[in-house]
């Protein structure tokens, strides 16, 4: 059978919110899992990389933090992938860091290595996936729930590379880190153009004089700014 050993229980002091529930407690396991909860006992699972096998090896690391340079990292990176989702506005207030080392190491196995991150402000909430070493040719990744007694298995097409995920750590996904995935957790993902960090008025505004200057109309002097 295999040894998915008692998880780590991290207490989260900010709430997440995914599908309209508010999630506060977290649990991460050494099969590669990070389950968020709630107090109706829903969950939302993300798979980061969940194997069958011996884990007597593995070792997982697991801690909220509101460090603020961690904080700016984590930002920052978010925005690479979703472009003015954060700033210092509507930046995160804290991280969850779930940190798997020896991952399935065994006889000639020599261990995965990879990481989890999740940044919210309480209104957003982003995902980092960082795959640093993976020494298995397939897993489980993606997302699962079970909210409202509604079960919706993993599915593995949420990550790019699908099951094949020894290559993951080689691959630019949308980070210029190699191994990195950024991935939105929200029910529906956020607008740019009602976010704090962004206004779509100057485009707007740019898009109405380019208009009007095909169209050879006389255009207002705020067009020349």
């Amino acid at each position: 059978m295999p040894n998915i050993a008692t998880p780590k229980l991290v207490a989260i002091k900010k709430s997440y919110h995914y599908h309209s529930s508010c999630y506060k407690q977290c649990m991460v396991f050494r099969n590669g899992n990070l389950r968020l909860y709630n107090d109706d006992d829903d969950f939302i699972n993300l798979n980061v990389l969940q194997s069958g096998g011996t884990f007597s090896n593995t070792k997982t690391y697991a801690r909220t933090t509101a460090d603020p340079g961690l904080i700016q990292r984590a930002m920052d990176q978010i925005n690479e992938g979703f472009p003015n989702t954060f700033c210092s506005a509507s930046s995160p207030t804290q991280l969850i860091i779930a940190t798997w080392i020896d991952y399935l190491k065994a006889g000639l196995n020599q261990g995965s290595n990879f990481q989890a991150i999740i940044a919210t402000n309480g209104n957003n909430t982003f995902g980092i996936a960082l795959y640093v070493d993976v020494s298995i040719t397939s897993a489980t990744t993606g997302i699962g729930s079970y909210v409202n007694d509604v079960d919706v298995p993993s599915d593995p097409s949420f990550f790019p590379f699908n099951t094949t995920v020894m290559d993951a750590p080689t691959m630019m996904l949308n980070s210029n880190i190699p191994g990195t995935y950024i991935f939105s957790l929200n029910a529906i993902p956020p607008d740019p153009c009602s976010s704090v960090c962004y206004s779509c008025k100057p485009r707007l505004v740019q898009l109405a004089c380019e208009a009007m200057r095909i169209n050879g109309e006389d255009v207002p002097a705020s067009c020349n700014n």
